[in-house]
């Protein structure tokens, strides 16, 4: 059989399938749902040997190449896959008879992969992925759960990433197939689980690399309670959230300095039951003292994680472009004369401005205690002169941008920056310093929120309860490289993390770090103007 006739066949075939008439019904004519084709005889007849997973790998390899819309797969070889296929393989040049399932997929995987630009390292979302034995395991964690995430090579490209779509929608977490550390230990824990029923699913919301895996892992075979944890790329996302009602999660991290405007929208979030949660009697008292400010009796919040924003520098780099550069001053970032010469190695700022913004305006003389009109009209014209210097970059870019050197200045979170530290050691990128800015700036808090309308407030309870536990707080510390507000946790926490002035940092450096207040909805929308105006550059 010719291409021609095999193409002519398949066209046909299509045509047919699509001229099918509706269902009609007593309430009017609808349409039915898309039924599985006999292929038997036709000249994609072999295709009728997909397996669901397959079929919805394909589906969304087609949707990326537009031959399909957009929209969840439907794991059925309708007429609209099947037109969609003959397609592909009309522009492939495709020779053969009866491409077999394996065959067909290799087509559509390389299609992919020259279009979105794999094999140049600029596909969407590739630089967050992780390593290459982290994708081999996530492709054999893929496959034990019927996935089809292409060859365990331990090359991320596009099959891998349909498999970890088909994963998250299946489990009704975001779509966006990017392996980052938060899905492949949701995999990994999928796996870990097999055929074996979970006694209940909590789903959490949090930011990326604030919840340390074996915490969850742990939690998991303790209770057979599944966790799914999916991942915001701004704090903001959790009050909007919060605000709006939503059912979507049983449990959330909530930036503090936020957490006032979640309260004064009623019924947003549970008031927090203690007796469900007995270590709390282990939670630091200061830290509550501190917390109280932005949940007043701590009422609907517990505190977690906390930390400051500061200065992560490439030491090498900073001194080779700026000899004289200030190392503890945001004058390194704000300034010009010391911006220009840095933006030849890469300044990023953290996107959270409720965060940096408090640094900014302790720079140009103002109080983040009590923001005013004047204090924004100054932060504004401070970031007007450094626009075109600097990028905004998303957490789940900023540690690996810095710790790669392709960052060399930035602000950003004390553990993202440690972390980013960690991994320069290994590849040799330089040396990453971290300092809290001589001018101030924000001691924050994580807080664990339950929201009013969470499907499993009981588990959400139990698990924060087991984040309070000593040892998981003090493990926790050490992966993350965050400090916890577990008093009890300390004796079990290595010397030199508690030596470590960017983890604890020294009374002095105590003595220039605020809470952020609350902020009023105006003055937030006006930072929130002010930021986006610095984004378009």
């Amino acid at each position: 059989m010719t291409r021609t006739s095999l193409l002519a066949g398949a066209a046909s075939l299509a045509l047919l399938l699509t001229a099918q008439m509706l269902p009609a019904a007593a309430q009017g004519i609808i349409p039915g749902r898309a039924q599985p084709e006999d292929l038997t005889g036709t000249p994609l007849a072999s295709l009728g040997n997909f397996q669901p997973q397959e079929l919805a790998t394909v589906q969304r390899l087609l949707v990326r190449l537009g031959y399909l819309p957009p929209g969840n797969p439907n794991r059925t070889l309708d007429a609209a896959t099947v037109s969609a296929l003959a397609n592909h393989l009309s522009a492939v040049g495709w020779l053969g008879q009866n491409p077999s399932p394996e065959q067909l997929l290799r087509s559509l995987f390389g299609a992919v992969w020259k279009k979105e630009g794999w094999a140049d390292g600029v596909a969407p979302g590739q630089r967050v992925i992780v390593g290459k034995d982290e994708v081999r395991q996530a492709q054999d964690a893929l496959k034990a759960l019927n996935g089809a995430p292409g060859p365990v090579d331990g090359i991320f490209g596009p099959a891998t990433l349909a498999a970890v779509e088909n994963f998250q929608a299946e489990n009704g977490l975001k779509v966006n197939g990017l392996l980052t550390q938060t899905m492949l230990h949701n995999i990994l824990r999928a796996a870990q689980f097999g055929a074996a029923q979970p006694v209940a699913t909590l789903r959490i919301l949090t930011a990326e690399g604030v919840v340390d895996p074996a915490a969850l892992a742990g939690f998991e075979q303790a209770t057979r309670v599944r966790v799914l944890q999916d991942t915001y790329e701004n704090s903001s996302e959790t009050k909007a959230l919060l605000m709006a009602g939503s059912a979507d999660y049983d449990l959330m991290v909530q930036a503090g300095a936020e957490m006032r405007q979640v309260l004064e929208k009623e019924g947003a979030v549970i008031k927090i039951d203690r007796l469900k949660i007995p270590n709390t009697l282990r939670l630091d008292t200061a830290a509550q003292i501190y917390t109280e400010a932005l949940d007043p009796l701590n009422a609907h919040s517990i505190p977690y994680l906390w930390g400051t924003v500061g200065l992560g520098l490439n030491k090498e780099k900073v001194a080779q472009m700026v000899p004289d550069a200030p190392m503890n001053s945001m004058a390194l970032l704000l300034d010009p004369k010391y911006a220009g010469p840095l933006s030849g190695c890469g300044i990023a700022l953290i996107d959270e401005p409720i965060d940096v913004i408090p640094s900014i305006v302790s720079y140009v003389g103002g109080d983040f205690k009590n923001v005013g009109i004047t204090d924004l009209e100054a932060v504004d014209a401070a970031l007007s002169q450094i626009k075109d210097f600097v990028e905004v970059v998303p957490k789940s870019r900023y540690v690996d941008g810095l710790a790669s050197g392709k960052y060399c200045a930035s602000i950003g979170f004390s553990g993202d920056v440690l972390t980013a530290r960690e991994k320069a050691k290994v590849t040799q990128a330089g040396t990453i310093t971290y300092a809290v800015p001589r001018e101030g700036s924000e001691l924050w808090f994580q807080l664990f929120v339950i929201p009013q309308n969470a499907k499993n407030q009981d588990a959400a309870h139990t698990l924060i309860d087991h984040f309070l536990k000593p040892e998981v707080a003090a493990a926790g510390t050490k992966a993350l490289l965050y400090a916890n507000t577990v008093w009890g946790s300390g004796p079990l926490i290595e010397a030199r993390l508690l030596e470590d002035p960017g983890l604890y940092p020294p009374r002095e450096t105590m003595s220039k770090l605020s809470i952020q207040p609350p902020l009023s909805a105006d003055v937030e929308a006006e930072l929130n103007r002010i930021w986006a105006k610095l984004k378009k550059g």
